[in-house]
């Protein structure tokens, strides 16, 4: 299983967060909200969290934290090594706390379950367990048990907290704050949601205090830049990191960390914001670093992960002076035997043996098991070259050249995905895809096409055929978005005779409603999974009264496979969507979740399939967990 994204850090999440800092008394009720009989009623589309912003006033700020142990990125997303090249790569970390609520309010095992006196939110997925007492709330890591309660937020007003248990959710409502901690697949997640801004005190920054108790110390660390929870024996249970604050229009805010003896402070400056405001701190479980990183070596440019196995692109590793790629590399973490805690070096570093300037070595990454594949956007006019690793007898360790390379008559690689024995690589400037199948002998040596994938209607430069590519057990999809820039993709299923020769596709996709010669861009991402393929439009057109929000298209094998010119079995849209959004710039599909990104206004969708199959041919409207990104929720 393989999963692709754009950052360095394997996070114990948090999503967009807001701030506080009011004196609080806990007093605690709880109240089982008996309605959730109906829970297992199909839906259409999944509402996802959006940070309960209430509508009124000066809207609302929202912090969220989420607790999670080892697997955060081998969850329930995607769940096969197809979705992972077009999967996550363009999902922020924090869109993975609000699909995790989404799911979980829908199985009961994240639900929370009264245990005399005291509520219980379980995650066997992750190890963690969360008791909610009127006392206290207490988490238990593994061996470790630590409270991290708000003890004031704002500028200091006093208010009372009344919890409520929903599902998947517990909330504390404190006036105008709420305290809440929602259950799911991805972890444990801790949110705090301020309906309206504290009152304004001259030359005195917002404030939102957290206690910290329980057997747990936090540290600042060197760098300034996080803080460590450890427990007192030096284990480190979590870190809090990556703050950042924005206010509603996007502009930046001073934010820094404090820790004063057991208290852990969050400091913005909102004298000038307008609000809402974000604060944006995460917890981690591991921060991925090269032991040689140098400035510009874009590491984390481009990252995979499979079970225990990350891989980490640097493609500008070694470039001198303003160059954006240098010869490139790409590092291998595995988890340890005490899982995804601390900060973490590389187990093993991967180049080619034939490096050269500009290469771009690490530029896409993909991982399957024990196999690697890499490629760069190499900048010579030379062919291009995927590398293939494997992974030694003795395991991933030390510098490590490739144990088998392809070289193409192509100039460009664009995309890669492998899944088992199967590597496919696109190239958008030659319009073709290279199918390589592992020899007999294994992944040694210089490897030839097992097969070459075209389109059997033509193509040309521009077309961008292969410029996304995506492969699940005998079936690869390969994306087409500048065809005509109406786009289409096209599925290739593995002949009875195996991956040979000269293929042409068995079906070709396209949207029903694609009319915009020239901007609508089907096929800009593909996923597939099983019987299962998501494609996605970036821009849906500029003319012909088209608004550019942009859709992601889902097609079902049909009884007769996949044969002809299929037009999709769903539509989704964003409900939220505005001008330009490019909703679709990113596709994922595992089992019955899809997930859609937009790399306009960091946008997120989840749809769960509701029937066997997705249900007729309807246009559904993705609500959105929140707008993510700069601008807040």
């Amino acid at each position: 299983m393989q999963h692709r994204v754009e950052r360095a850090t394997l996070f114990v999440e948090t999503c967009r967060p807001a701030l506080g800092h009011t004196v609080l008394e806990p007093p605690i009720r709880s109240e089982r909200d008996h309605s959730l009989a109906n829970r297992h009623q199909p839906e259409k589309e999944i509402q996802m969290s959006r940070g309960y912003f209430p509508r009124f006033g000066y809207s609302s700020l929202l912090l969220t934290l989420a607790l999670s142990v080892p697997g955060v990125l081998s969850g329930v997303l995607l769940a096969d090594p197809a979705a992972a090249r077009a999967g996550l790569s363009s999902l922020p970390p924090d869109a993975k706390c609000s699909i995790s609520a989404a799911l979980g309010r829908d199985q009961r095992a994240y639900h929370a379950e009264r245990q005399g006196e005291t509520w219980r939110l379980d995650n066997a997925r992750h190890g963690l367990r969360a008791d909610f007492t009127a006392e206290r709330v207490e988490v238990q890591s593994g061996a470790a048990r630590f409270e991290l309660r708000l003890t004031g937020f704002g500028r200091g007003t006093r208010v009372e907290a009344t919890p409520e248990a929903n599902a998947n959710r517990i909330e504390y409502r404190r006036g105008g704050l709420t305290e809440w901690y929602a259950n799911g697949p991805l972890g444990l997640e801790q949110g705090f949601t301020l309906d309206r801004p504290p009152a304004r005190v001259t030359g005195e920054a917002l404030l939102l205090a957290l206690r910290l108790s329980g057997g747990v110390t936090a540290t600042p660390d060197p760098q300034g830049d996080g803080v460590t929870f450890e427990t007192h024996w030096g284990s480190t249970v979590l870190r809090y990191r990556g703050l950042v604050a924005w206010d509603a229009e996007g502009r930046a805010l001073p934010a820094w960390w404090q820790v004063a003896g057991t208290e852990v402070r969050l400091r913005v400056d909102d004298h000038s914001a307008r609000y809402p405001v974000v604060i944006d701190p995460f917890f981690q479980q591991a921060k991925l670093t090269a032991s040689d990183a140098a400035d510009r070596d874009r590491f984390g440019g481009d990252m995979a992960v499979s079970g225990d196995t990350i891989v980490v692109g640097a493609h500008g590793d070694g470039a001198d002076g303003d160059n954006f790629y240098g010869e490139g590399s790409a590092y291998v973490f595995v988890k340890p035997p005490g899982g995804w805690g601390g900060a973490l070096t590389e187990s093993a570093k991967l180049t080619s043996s034939d490096a050269g300037d500009e290469e771009g070595f690490g530029d896409s990454v993909a991982v399957s098991g024990d196999t690697v594949v890499v490629v760069g956007q190499l900048l010579q006019q030379e062919p291009e070259r995927a590398y293939v690793f494997v992974k030694p007898a003795g395991g991933w360790a030390g510098s490590l050249t490739e144990t088998a390379r392809f070289t193409s008559s192509s100039f460009f690689f664009t995309s890669v995905a492998v899944s088992g024995d199967t590597v496919v690589v696109g190239t958008a400037t030659d319009d073709v895809a290279y199918l390589l199948v592992k020899p007999p002998g294994g992944w040694t040596g210089d490897l030839a096409e097992s097969a070459r994938l075209t389109a059997s209607d033509g193509t040309e430069f521009g077309d961008s055929f292969g410029g996304s590519v995506a492969v699940s057990g005998d079936a690869v999809v390969v994306g087409t978005h500048g065809r005509g820039n109406n786009g289409s993709a096209y599925v290739f299923v593995k002949p009875p005779g195996g991956w040979a020769g000269a293929l042409t596709e068995s079906a070709k996709l396209i949207a029903s409603d694609g009319g915009d010669p020239l901007a609508d861009n089907f096929g800009q991402s593909v996923a597939v999974s099983g019987e299962t393929v998501v494609v996605g439009a970036l821009t849906l057109g500029f003319f012909g009264g088209f608004s550019g929000e942009g859709s992601a298209y889902v097609f079902v094998k049909p009884p007769g496979g996949w044969v002809g010119t299929l037009t999709e079995s769903a539509k989704l849209t964003a409900s939220d969507g505005r001008p330009f959004d490019r909703f679709g710039s990113s596709v994922s599909v595992s089992g019955d979740t899809v997930v859609a990104g937009n790399n306009r206004n960091q946008g997120l969708g989840v749809r769960v399939r509701e029937a066997p199959r997705w249900l007729g041919r309807g246009a559904y409207r993705i609500r959105q967990a929140h707008r993510l990104g700069r601008g807040g929720r």
